[in-house]
Protein backbone atom coordinates (compact mmCIF):
# COMPACT_ATOMS: atom_id res chain seq x y z
CA UNK A 1 0.00 0.00 0.00
CA UNK A 2 1.38 3.48 -0.78
CA UNK A 3 2.29 5.63 2.23
CA UNK A 4 -0.35 8.11 3.29
CA UNK A 5 0.27 11.78 3.85
CA UNK A 6 -1.24 15.12 4.64
CA UNK A 7 -0.38 17.93 2.25
CA UNK A 8 -1.68 21.49 2.22
CA UNK A 9 -3.73 22.51 -0.78
CA UNK A 10 -1.84 24.72 -3.27
CA UNK A 11 -2.99 28.31 -3.67
CA UNK A 12 -4.43 29.13 -7.08
CA UNK A 13 -2.51 31.50 -9.29
CA UNK A 14 -4.15 34.24 -11.36
CA UNK A 15 -4.07 31.94 -14.36
CA UNK A 16 -6.35 29.57 -12.49
CA UNK A 17 -9.17 32.11 -12.01
CA UNK A 18 -12.61 31.41 -13.42
CA UNK A 19 -12.76 31.88 -17.16
CA UNK A 20 -15.27 31.47 -19.97
CA UNK A 21 -18.89 30.42 -19.65
CA UNK A 22 -18.20 27.28 -17.66
CA UNK A 23 -19.41 27.43 -14.07
CA UNK A 24 -16.36 28.12 -11.87
CA UNK A 25 -14.18 27.84 -14.99
CA UNK A 26 -13.20 24.23 -14.30
CA UNK A 27 -13.67 21.09 -16.32
CA UNK A 28 -15.59 18.25 -14.71
CA UNK A 29 -12.52 16.02 -14.49
CA UNK A 30 -10.41 18.60 -12.64
CA UNK A 31 -13.40 19.43 -10.41
CA UNK A 32 -13.70 15.71 -9.63
CA UNK A 33 -10.06 15.59 -8.59
CA UNK A 34 -10.43 18.69 -6.44
CA UNK A 35 -13.64 17.44 -4.81
CA UNK A 36 -11.76 14.32 -3.75
CA UNK A 37 -9.10 16.42 -2.04
CA UNK A 38 -6.58 16.90 -4.83
CA UNK A 39 -3.19 15.70 -3.70
CA UNK A 40 -4.60 15.01 -0.24
CA UNK A 41 -6.90 12.21 -1.41
CA UNK A 42 -5.99 8.92 0.29
CA UNK A 43 -5.04 7.16 -2.95
CA UNK A 44 -2.25 9.60 -3.78
CA UNK A 45 1.33 8.71 -2.96
CA UNK A 46 3.04 11.43 -0.95
CA UNK A 47 5.21 12.10 2.07
CA UNK A 48 4.14 12.74 5.65
CA UNK A 49 7.32 14.66 6.39
CA UNK A 50 6.63 17.33 3.80
CA UNK A 51 10.08 16.81 2.26
CA UNK A 52 8.61 17.31 -1.19
CA UNK A 53 6.75 20.66 -1.31
CA UNK A 54 7.40 20.73 -5.06
CA UNK A 55 4.53 18.29 -5.53
CA UNK A 56 1.98 20.76 -4.15
CA UNK A 57 1.90 22.84 -7.34
CA UNK A 58 1.49 19.89 -9.70
CA UNK A 59 -2.31 19.85 -9.67
CA UNK A 60 -2.52 23.58 -10.32
CA UNK A 61 -0.31 23.20 -13.38
CA UNK A 62 -2.34 20.29 -14.75
CA UNK A 63 -5.63 22.09 -14.09
CA UNK A 64 -4.22 25.14 -15.87
CA UNK A 65 -3.30 22.92 -18.80
CA UNK A 66 -6.86 21.66 -19.17
CA UNK A 67 -8.91 24.69 -18.16
CA UNK A 68 -7.20 27.28 -20.33
CA UNK A 69 -6.06 25.06 -23.18
CA UNK A 70 -2.55 26.57 -22.89
CA UNK A 71 -0.77 23.24 -23.13
CA UNK A 72 2.61 24.76 -24.02
CA UNK A 73 2.66 27.15 -21.07
CA UNK A 74 1.34 24.55 -18.62
CA UNK A 75 3.82 21.94 -19.85
CA UNK A 76 6.62 24.45 -19.30
CA UNK A 77 5.23 25.09 -15.82
CA UNK A 78 5.38 21.38 -15.07
CA UNK A 79 8.92 21.17 -16.42
CA UNK A 80 9.92 24.13 -14.24
CA UNK A 81 8.42 22.39 -11.20
CA UNK A 82 10.37 19.22 -11.89
CA UNK A 83 13.66 20.92 -12.82
CA UNK A 84 13.35 23.21 -9.81
CA UNK A 85 13.45 20.24 -7.46
CA UNK A 86 16.11 20.44 -4.79
CA UNK A 87 17.26 16.84 -5.23
CA UNK A 88 16.90 13.81 -7.49
CA UNK A 89 14.57 12.24 -4.93
CA UNK A 90 12.36 15.32 -4.92
CA UNK A 91 12.31 15.34 -8.73
CA UNK A 92 11.41 11.64 -8.77
CA UNK A 93 8.53 12.27 -6.37
CA UNK A 94 7.20 15.11 -8.53
CA UNK A 95 7.31 12.87 -11.63
CA UNK A 96 5.64 10.03 -9.73
CA UNK A 97 2.81 12.29 -8.60
CA UNK A 98 2.35 13.57 -12.14
CA UNK A 99 2.27 10.03 -13.51
CA UNK A 100 -0.52 9.21 -11.10
CA UNK A 101 -2.30 12.54 -11.51
CA UNK A 102 -2.56 12.25 -15.29
CA UNK A 103 -3.98 8.74 -14.90
CA UNK A 104 -6.68 10.03 -12.54
CA UNK A 105 -7.40 12.96 -14.83
CA UNK A 106 -7.86 10.51 -17.71
CA UNK A 107 -10.16 8.25 -15.71
CA UNK A 108 -12.36 11.22 -14.72
CA UNK A 109 -12.57 12.52 -18.29
CA UNK A 110 -15.43 11.63 -20.58
CA UNK A 111 -12.95 10.53 -23.23
CA UNK A 112 -9.83 8.68 -22.18
CA UNK A 113 -7.61 11.02 -24.22
CA UNK A 114 -4.33 9.79 -25.65
CA UNK A 115 -2.67 13.14 -24.83
CA UNK A 116 -3.50 12.75 -21.14
CA UNK A 117 -2.34 9.15 -20.90
CA UNK A 118 0.83 9.80 -22.93
CA UNK A 119 1.86 12.49 -20.44
CA UNK A 120 1.09 10.16 -17.55
CA UNK A 121 3.26 7.45 -19.12
CA UNK A 122 6.07 9.92 -19.79
CA UNK A 123 6.22 11.21 -16.21
CA UNK A 124 5.92 7.74 -14.69
CA UNK A 125 8.79 6.60 -16.96
CA UNK A 126 10.93 9.51 -15.79
CA UNK A 127 10.17 8.63 -12.18
CA UNK A 128 11.23 5.02 -12.83
CA UNK A 129 14.53 6.19 -14.32
CA UNK A 130 15.23 8.60 -11.45
CA UNK A 131 14.53 5.94 -8.82
CA UNK A 132 16.77 3.49 -10.68
CA UNK A 133 19.63 5.92 -10.27
CA UNK A 134 19.12 5.88 -6.49
CA UNK A 135 20.23 2.61 -4.87
CA UNK A 136 18.81 3.54 -1.47
CA UNK A 137 16.29 1.11 0.04
CA UNK A 138 14.65 4.15 1.59
CA UNK A 139 12.70 4.85 -1.62
CA UNK A 140 11.94 1.30 -2.69
CA UNK A 141 8.19 1.71 -2.12
CA UNK A 142 8.14 4.76 -4.37
CA UNK A 143 10.24 2.93 -6.95
CA UNK A 144 7.69 0.14 -6.95
CA UNK A 145 4.77 2.53 -7.45
CA UNK A 146 6.55 4.40 -10.22
CA UNK A 147 6.73 1.03 -12.03
CA UNK A 148 3.06 0.41 -11.17
CA UNK A 149 1.97 3.67 -12.83
CA UNK A 150 4.35 3.28 -15.76
CA UNK A 151 2.92 -0.17 -16.53
CA UNK A 152 -0.71 0.97 -16.32
CA UNK A 153 -0.18 4.26 -18.17
CA UNK A 154 1.86 2.71 -20.98
CA UNK A 155 -0.73 -0.07 -21.37
CA UNK A 156 -3.45 2.60 -21.58
CA UNK A 157 -1.46 4.38 -24.30
CA UNK A 158 -1.20 1.06 -26.17
CA UNK A 159 -4.97 0.49 -25.90
CA UNK A 160 -5.49 3.90 -27.54
CA UNK A 161 -3.21 3.13 -30.48
CA UNK A 162 0.09 4.63 -29.32
CA UNK A 163 1.43 8.20 -29.33
CA UNK A 164 4.36 10.22 -30.70
CA UNK A 165 6.77 8.56 -28.27
CA UNK A 166 5.58 4.96 -28.54
CA UNK A 167 3.64 2.93 -31.08
CA UNK A 168 0.92 0.67 -29.65
CA UNK A 169 3.30 -2.32 -29.69
CA UNK A 170 6.18 -0.34 -28.16
CA UNK A 171 3.96 1.08 -25.40
CA UNK A 172 2.71 -2.41 -24.51
CA UNK A 173 6.29 -3.68 -24.46
CA UNK A 174 7.27 -0.85 -22.07
CA UNK A 175 4.29 -1.79 -19.87
CA UNK A 176 5.34 -5.45 -19.78
CA UNK A 177 8.94 -4.56 -18.88
CA UNK A 178 7.71 -2.29 -16.07
CA UNK A 179 5.46 -5.07 -14.75
CA UNK A 180 8.37 -7.52 -14.72
CA UNK A 181 10.65 -5.03 -12.93
CA UNK A 182 7.89 -4.32 -10.41
CA UNK A 183 7.73 -8.03 -9.52
CA UNK A 184 11.45 -7.94 -8.66
CA UNK A 185 11.31 -4.73 -6.61
CA UNK A 186 11.20 -6.13 -3.09
CA UNK A 187 13.12 -5.86 0.14
CA UNK A 188 12.91 -8.00 3.29
CA UNK A 189 9.13 -8.49 3.35
CA UNK A 190 6.80 -10.15 5.83
CA UNK A 191 4.39 -12.83 4.53
CA UNK A 192 1.61 -10.23 4.63
CA UNK A 193 3.64 -7.78 2.54
CA UNK A 194 4.47 -10.52 0.03
CA UNK A 195 0.75 -11.28 -0.26
CA UNK A 196 -0.05 -7.58 -0.72
CA UNK A 197 2.66 -7.21 -3.36
CA UNK A 198 1.16 -10.20 -5.17
CA UNK A 199 -2.23 -8.50 -5.15
CA UNK A 200 -0.79 -5.37 -6.74
CA UNK A 201 1.18 -7.45 -9.24
CA UNK A 202 -1.88 -9.44 -10.32
CA UNK A 203 -3.87 -6.21 -10.67
CA UNK A 204 -1.26 -4.71 -13.01
CA UNK A 205 -1.14 -7.96 -14.98
CA UNK A 206 -4.92 -7.90 -15.30
CA UNK A 207 -4.80 -4.27 -16.49
CA UNK A 208 -2.24 -5.09 -19.18
CA UNK A 209 -4.37 -7.94 -20.53
CA UNK A 210 -7.48 -5.73 -20.36
CA UNK A 211 -5.72 -2.95 -22.31
CA UNK A 212 -4.51 -5.50 -24.83
CA UNK A 213 -8.12 -6.67 -25.27
CA UNK A 214 -9.25 -3.07 -25.85
CA UNK A 215 -6.46 -2.67 -28.40
CA UNK A 216 -7.59 -5.82 -30.19
CA UNK A 217 -11.20 -4.59 -30.20
CA UNK A 218 -10.08 -1.27 -31.72
CA UNK A 219 -7.86 -2.91 -34.33
CA UNK A 220 -4.44 -1.95 -32.89
CA UNK A 221 -3.36 -5.52 -32.09
CA UNK A 222 -3.75 -8.86 -33.83
CA UNK A 223 -4.09 -12.03 -31.79
CA UNK A 224 -2.03 -15.12 -32.57
CA UNK A 225 -1.83 -18.75 -31.42
CA UNK A 226 -5.57 -19.30 -31.78
CA UNK A 227 -6.50 -16.75 -29.07
CA UNK A 228 -9.62 -14.66 -29.38
CA UNK A 229 -10.96 -11.57 -27.62
CA UNK A 230 -13.12 -13.59 -25.26
CA UNK A 231 -10.16 -15.64 -24.02
CA UNK A 232 -8.26 -12.40 -23.28
CA UNK A 233 -11.18 -11.04 -21.28
CA UNK A 234 -11.44 -14.29 -19.30
CA UNK A 235 -7.71 -14.22 -18.60
CA UNK A 236 -7.93 -10.61 -17.40
CA UNK A 237 -10.91 -11.45 -15.16
CA UNK A 238 -8.95 -14.32 -13.59
CA UNK A 239 -6.02 -12.01 -12.78
CA UNK A 240 -8.35 -9.50 -11.10
CA UNK A 241 -10.00 -12.27 -9.10
CA UNK A 242 -6.58 -13.52 -7.96
CA UNK A 243 -5.63 -9.96 -7.05
CA UNK A 244 -8.83 -9.55 -5.02
CA UNK A 245 -8.20 -12.71 -3.00
CA UNK A 246 -4.65 -11.60 -2.12
CA UNK A 247 -5.66 -8.04 -1.26
CA UNK A 248 -8.53 -9.22 0.92
CA UNK A 249 -6.09 -11.45 2.83
CA UNK A 250 -3.48 -8.73 3.25
CA UNK A 251 -5.32 -5.38 3.25
CA UNK A 252 -8.98 -6.17 3.85
CA UNK A 253 -12.00 -4.84 1.94
CA UNK A 254 -11.79 -1.22 3.06
CA UNK A 255 -8.70 -0.49 1.01
CA UNK A 256 -8.45 1.63 -2.13
CA UNK A 257 -6.55 -0.95 -4.15
CA UNK A 258 -9.07 -3.63 -3.19
CA UNK A 259 -11.90 -1.37 -4.37
CA UNK A 260 -10.13 -0.75 -7.69
CA UNK A 261 -9.95 -4.51 -8.17
CA UNK A 262 -13.66 -4.87 -7.38
CA UNK A 263 -14.35 -2.21 -10.04
CA UNK A 264 -12.39 -4.13 -12.66
CA UNK A 265 -14.04 -7.47 -11.79
CA UNK A 266 -17.41 -5.83 -12.40
CA UNK A 267 -16.14 -4.28 -15.64
CA UNK A 268 -14.79 -7.58 -16.97
CA UNK A 269 -18.00 -9.44 -16.16
CA UNK A 270 -19.98 -6.75 -17.96
CA UNK A 271 -17.74 -7.07 -21.05
CA UNK A 272 -18.16 -10.85 -20.96
CA UNK A 273 -21.96 -10.53 -20.79
CA UNK A 274 -22.21 -11.89 -17.22
CA UNK A 275 -24.86 -9.36 -16.18
CA UNK A 276 -25.76 -10.76 -12.78
CA UNK A 277 -22.10 -11.04 -11.73
CA UNK A 278 -21.34 -7.57 -13.08
CA UNK A 279 -24.19 -6.13 -11.01
CA UNK A 280 -23.18 -8.09 -7.89
CA UNK A 281 -19.63 -6.70 -8.01
CA UNK A 282 -20.89 -3.21 -8.90
CA UNK A 283 -23.09 -3.30 -5.78
CA UNK A 284 -20.04 -4.31 -3.75
CA UNK A 285 -18.08 -1.38 -5.22
CA UNK A 286 -20.78 1.12 -4.28
CA UNK A 287 -20.96 -0.32 -0.74
CA UNK A 288 -17.18 -0.16 -0.24
CA UNK A 289 -16.75 3.31 -1.72
CA UNK A 290 -19.59 4.53 0.48
CA UNK A 291 -17.87 3.20 3.59
CA UNK A 292 -14.43 4.45 2.53
CA UNK A 293 -15.24 7.90 1.18
CA UNK A 294 -18.94 8.62 1.81
CA UNK A 295 -21.97 8.90 -0.45
CA UNK A 296 -21.12 12.37 -1.79
CA UNK A 297 -17.64 11.41 -2.97
CA UNK A 298 -17.23 11.79 -6.74
CA UNK A 299 -16.14 8.19 -7.28
CA UNK A 300 -18.98 6.86 -5.15
CA UNK A 301 -21.40 8.79 -7.34
CA UNK A 302 -19.77 7.47 -10.52
CA UNK A 303 -20.02 3.91 -9.17
CA UNK A 304 -23.71 4.41 -8.30
CA UNK A 305 -24.44 5.74 -11.78
CA UNK A 306 -22.74 2.75 -13.40
CA UNK A 307 -24.74 0.39 -11.20
CA UNK A 308 -28.00 2.13 -12.10
CA UNK A 309 -27.14 1.83 -15.80
CA UNK A 310 -26.33 -1.87 -15.48
CA UNK A 311 -29.48 -2.57 -13.48
CA UNK A 312 -31.57 -0.71 -16.05
CA UNK A 313 -30.06 -2.70 -18.92
CA UNK A 314 -30.74 -5.99 -17.15
CA UNK A 315 -34.33 -5.07 -16.35
CA UNK A 316 -34.97 -4.04 -19.96
CA UNK A 317 -33.44 -7.25 -21.30
CA UNK A 318 -35.43 -9.39 -18.87
CA UNK A 319 -38.65 -7.61 -19.79
CA UNK A 320 -37.92 -8.15 -23.46
CA UNK A 321 -37.29 -11.86 -22.87
CA UNK A 322 -40.56 -12.23 -20.96
CA UNK A 323 -42.73 -10.61 -23.66
CA UNK A 324 -44.62 -12.84 -26.06
CA UNK A 325 -44.18 -11.38 -29.59
CA UNK A 326 -47.53 -12.86 -30.68
CA UNK A 327 -49.27 -10.30 -28.44
CA UNK A 328 -47.97 -7.39 -30.52
CA UNK A 329 -48.42 -6.07 -34.04
CA UNK A 330 -50.01 -3.19 -35.95
CA UNK A 331 -52.42 -5.64 -37.58
CA UNK A 332 -54.04 -6.28 -34.16
CA UNK A 333 -55.38 -2.70 -34.08
CA UNK A 334 -57.78 -1.17 -36.58
CA UNK A 335 -56.75 2.43 -37.39
CA UNK A 336 -60.30 3.59 -36.65
CA UNK A 337 -59.84 2.54 -33.01
CA UNK A 338 -57.16 5.20 -32.42
CA UNK A 339 -59.16 8.27 -31.36
CA UNK A 340 -58.57 11.21 -29.00
CA UNK A 341 -61.14 9.89 -26.53
CA UNK A 342 -58.89 6.93 -25.60
CA UNK A 343 -57.59 7.18 -22.03
CA UNK A 344 -54.04 5.72 -22.05
CA UNK A 345 -54.22 5.07 -18.30
CA UNK A 346 -57.14 2.69 -18.82
CA UNK A 347 -55.54 0.70 -21.67
CA UNK A 348 -53.54 -2.50 -21.29
CA UNK A 349 -49.82 -2.36 -21.95
CA UNK A 350 -50.15 -4.52 -25.06
CA UNK A 351 -52.96 -2.35 -26.51
CA UNK A 352 -50.95 0.86 -26.02
CA UNK A 353 -47.87 -0.60 -27.75
CA UNK A 354 -49.98 -1.94 -30.62
CA UNK A 355 -51.45 1.54 -31.04
CA UNK A 356 -47.94 2.96 -31.32
CA UNK A 357 -47.03 0.40 -33.98
CA UNK A 358 -50.19 1.20 -35.94
CA UNK A 359 -49.55 4.97 -35.71
CA UNK A 360 -46.04 4.53 -37.09
CA UNK A 361 -47.49 2.46 -39.95
CA UNK A 362 -50.43 4.77 -40.75
CA UNK A 363 -48.34 7.94 -40.62
CA UNK A 364 -45.85 6.45 -43.07
CA UNK A 365 -42.92 6.84 -40.64
CA UNK A 366 -42.06 3.14 -40.73
CA UNK A 367 -41.84 3.21 -44.52
CA UNK A 368 -40.13 6.62 -44.70
CA UNK A 369 -37.32 5.60 -42.36
CA UNK A 370 -37.31 1.92 -43.38
CA UNK A 371 -37.98 0.67 -39.83
CA UNK A 372 -38.98 -3.03 -39.71
CA UNK A 373 -41.87 -3.54 -37.29
CA UNK A 374 -40.06 -6.22 -35.27
CA UNK A 375 -37.17 -3.82 -34.66
CA UNK A 376 -39.52 -0.99 -33.71
CA UNK A 377 -41.28 -3.34 -31.28
CA UNK A 378 -37.99 -4.30 -29.59
CA UNK A 379 -37.12 -0.62 -29.21
CA UNK A 380 -40.50 0.32 -27.73
CA UNK A 381 -40.37 -2.59 -25.27
CA UNK A 382 -36.88 -1.57 -24.12
CA UNK A 383 -37.57 2.14 -23.61
CA UNK A 384 -41.19 1.91 -22.52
Amino acid sequence: MPPSATLSWPQRSGAMKRTGNRKLGRSLSIKALEDEGGLQQPEFISRKSGDFPVSLTCLSAVANMQDNGKFGEAQQELEDIVSGSKSRREMAMACLLLGELFNRWGSCSQSYSIEIMAKGAMYASRAVQLYKEDDSDMDIEFRKFSLYWKAINCASVASLGGCNTWSADAAMQEAEIAMQEMSLTRINSTPKQVMEDGGYQDFVHGMLIYCKALGVERGYFTLKDGKDLNSLLLESLQMFQDSYEKLIASCGELNNQTVKTVTMISTMNKMLGNKEEAIRWAEKEVHLRNKLHGDLNVRTQIAKKKLEEMTGIQEADEAEEEDDPSLYGSSLIDPSEIVWSLNPFELTREYKINCILQMFKCSGLSELFNIPEDRLLRYVLKVR
